[in-house]
């Protein structure tokens, strides 16, 4: 069997009682010890199907972000409605604009005094 690459693989083999059904196996021990068979608050939840996934960190934009940031706020009366309103109105959390207006820095200013 040969493959494409810079080094003769050729002479390399691997050692006889390793086999691709070994490390088939080994595959399948690691998802069963990731598995998560339920998860707190949501007893009934089916997770059996996420063994193995990794999660890591995603890459975030800073305009859904910010924006989701604020929502979250206003949502959940953190902030007022009227504050809401404002950041929603005059803030643009593009990744071009440089400045905010004068009201959305108020608006920003008096959540973030919190």
């Amino acid at each position: 069997m040969s493959i494409d690459s810079a080094f003769d693989t050729t002479h390399i083999e691997p050692p006889r009682n390793v086999t691709r059904d070994t490390v088939l196996l080994f595959q399948d021990v690691l998802k069963k010890k990731d598995k998560i068979s339920n998860f707190p608050g949501l007893p009934f939840a089916k997770f059996d199907q996420y063994g193995g996934i990794l999660i890591g960190n995603t890459v975030i934009n800073d305009k859904t972000y910010n924006l989701g940031m604020y929502q979250y706020f206003g949502s959940h009366a953190l902030v007022s409605d009227e504050t809401s309103v404002q950041i929603h109105k005059y803030c643009d959390f593009s990744p071009n604009v440089t400045t905010q207006s004068s009201e959305c820095n108020k608006a920003t200013d008096d959540v973030n005094r919190y």
